[in-house]
């Protein structure tokens, strides 16, 4: 099947940030922990915080889609040429298909100027940690402990590539 990439706008694009919100809902509990550890994206509690997020001047989208749209990959420019990136995808998205776009982009970032791309990986998420290592980016030995699953901490490992 083929994949393709697209940035996208809040404003016109405003069925498909409501369809990415509805996955952050759906998300795992632990999930919602993720506040704190990551800029904008993860820090919303209401659809118009989402959408205000994804208006901010160094905050880019970009859609994955096979006919319809499957994930998006949020770019936050942290300055000094360094990217904090997440992503939110459909549940079942397949993953060849993950690690293709999350390499490209990384890449295209790389081909334009950036130094540092990265992203914070719950450790439990061994399925995802195994994507973001696909696509290119290596555990850096930084991890923040943020939240808790069954009484446990949960460890937020950073994931990144450099040039």
């Amino acid at each position: 099947m083929t994949y393709d990439l697209q940035a996208l706008d809040p404003e016109k694009d405003e069925e498909m940030f409501k369809q990415a919100y509805n996955w952050i809902l759906s998300a795992p509990d632990w999930v919602q922990h993720l506040e704190g550890v990551v800029a904008s994206i993860n820090n919303c509690y209401s659809y118009q915080d989402y959408i205000e997020a994804a208006m901010k001047p160094t905050e880019y989208n970009i859609g994955l889609f096979n006919g319809k749209l499957q994930a998006i990959y949020t770019i936050q420019d942290q300055g000094d040429r360094s990217f904090q990136t997440h992503v939110g995808a459909i549940r079942g998205v397949d993953h060849f298909a993950l690690v293709a776009g999350a390499s490209r982009l990384r890449e295209w970032l790389f081909e334009h100027g950036a130094v540092e791309v990265y992203g914070w990986v719950a450790s439990i998420n061994r399925p995802f940690r195994r994507i973001v290592e696909q696509a290119g980016f290596y555990y850096c030995g930084v991890s923040v402990f943020k939240g808790s699953l069954n009484d446990s901490p949960i460890r937020w490992m950073r994931f990144q590539a450099e040039r």
